[in-house]
């Protein structure tokens, strides 16, 4: 997911990150405690019905980015660049297509693979769904923000680990509630697709 160009104004307040975090991160994972007894990955929706799940879960990514961009105004900031966008803008820059196929086709299946089938996987076999979400979920968002960018505030680097936390939370959720990888695949590369779209269209 890429975030939206923007410098940064100014550096957030000590604890605003955490309690956005924090704020943001309660209804998700609140969810997925909730509902959890009654999801299994062993019993499978049907394909249709999955596809939809994931291609809806996808839009539902690209609008967590908006409330933590509002709420980093609201104290006088602005959300920094991903960390990935300039590697991203390259990727395009030599090729159209070959960006549009890594991007939409290789990373979803790569990552969704690692992340959702063997990561959390493993933990919903050990008996451990609920620590499984939530630690792949920080593997997910480690890999796309490991640290603060060279002059980047600590707020702004927080606000963009939660954007994928919470990202990678939902994807986790929406392979439980389906019990198919595909749904978790179609949901990335549907949430990379409309980013890619945008970001052609902006040039």
């Amino acid at each position: 997911l890429l975030g939206e160009v923007m410098p940064t104004k100014a550096s957030l307040h000590p604890v605003m990150p955490f309690l956005m975090v924090g704020s943001l991160s309660v209804v998700p994972l609140f969810w997925v405690w909730r509902c959890w007894p009654t999801l299994s990955v062993t019993t499978k929706k049907s394909l249709p019905i999955s596809l939809a799940w994931g291609v809806g879960a996808g839009v539902l990514a690209l609008l967590i980015y908006h409330p933590m961009e509002w709420l980093a105004r609201l104290v006088g900031s602005e959300m920094p660049v991903a960390g990935n966008e300039e590697a991203i803008a390259q990727l395009f820059a030599t090729s159209t297509l070959l960006a549009l196929i890594d991007l939409v086709v290789v990373a979803p299946v790569a990552e969704e693979l690692l992340f959702r089938k063997l990561m959390l996987g493993r933990f919903i076999k050990s008996g451990f769904p609920h620590w499984g979400i939530v630690l792949t979920s920080l593997l997910f968002a480690f890999m796309h923000e490991p640290f603060p960018a060279q002059g980047q505030a600590l707020g702004g680097w927080l606000l963009l680990f939660a954007n994928y936390f919470l990202m990678g939370a939902l994807l986790a959720s929406v392979y439980v509630r389906t019990g198919r990888l595909s749904a978790a695949i179609a949901a990335h590369a549907t949430n990379n697709l409309v980013v890619c779209l945008f970001y052609l269209a902006g040039q």
